[in-house]
């Protein structure tokens, strides 16, 4: 299935997205791994993104980007079908990380209510224009139940919004999730590229 990754701005236009990233990008040679990256740039509501594919450097050479930024930001990647996950930087800092499937990458999840609604709270504060409405994409994808005496963790049913097109446990989830930043089909894209 892949992988991909929205690096989301807050507060940053999409002009201002792309004079940075190309200004990024012409500090590398023309034969340089700088050189090959080509993203795309989308204009959301109140931020701007970045979409990356699955080319490993492509993460390493646009970081400064963010970093030069100082503001508030976010990586959302989608993760081979079986997970999305986010980090939620600021600057250099990190905030948190949160994972909306952690059993797709470990057998035994060390399950934590009080973490896991820290993370949440986290995103929401530090993103206030969408904020609460992003709450529910972050619920975990198995509900904890006891039974005889002992935890499990049983598959969440429904969707986070009757509107969304994707359920819990459906990692397309992420687009359901991203279009609440405005960013969608019809959103103004522009593509980016070390500029010659």
């Amino acid at each position: 299935m892949g992988s991909f990754t929205y690096r989301l701005f807050q507060d940053v236009t999409l002009e201002e997205l792309k004079a940075k990233t190309e200004a990024n990008l012409a500090l590398y040679e023309p034969s340089s791994k700088g050189a090959q990256v080509k993203v795309t740039g989308v204009q959301g509501d109140g931020c701007s993104a970045i979409l990356m594919g699955f080319m490993l450097h492509e993460d390493e050479i646009l970081r400064p980007v963010a970093f030069q930024f100082g503001g508030i930001w976010m990586d959302v990647r989608y993760q081979d079908g079986d997970a999305w996950v986010l980090s939620l930087m600021e600057g250099t800092e990190q905030h948190t990380n949160h994972s909306v499937n952690p059993w797709a990458y470990e057998t035994r999840v060390q399950y934590n209510q009080e973490h896991i609604d820290y993370r949440i709270n986290r995103v929401c504060e530090l993103w206030p224009r969408q904020g609460e409405v992003l709450r529910p994409y972050l619920l975990p994808w198995r509900v904890p139940t006891k039974k005889l005496g002992r935890t499990c963790f049983i598959p969440r049913k429904g969707k986070a919004y009757n509107t969304d097109k994707h359920g819990y446990g459906d990692a397309n989830q992420i687009h359901d999730f991203i279009r609440h930043f405005g960013i969608h089909e019809q959103s103004p894209k522009i593509e980016i590229s070390r500029n010659v």
